[in-house]
């Protein structure tokens, strides 16, 4: 339950601003979807595997030692 709550911290600033654009007509730039969508890859490739771990947490940890 706390990674799923921890992956909505991620995401946060991009509600933000994507409720500014449609509540208050703020401007929205090229640059920041740029940053949202590498935040949401990041996000995606960092729960692709779901409980058994990122792909960066199952290259890191030798295939002997992992206890899952």
């Amino acid at each position: 339950m706390a990674s799923w709550l921890s992956v909505f911290s991620f995401l946060t600033p991009i509600f933000g601003v994507g409720f500014g654009v449609i509540l208050l007509g703020e401007p929205l730039s090229a640059r920041f979807v740029l940053a949202a969508a590498m935040v949401l890859a990041g996000i995606a490739i960092g729960e692709s595997t779901g409980a058994q771990g990122g792909l960066i947490r199952d290259a890191a940890i030798p295939a002997q030692s992992r206890e899952w």
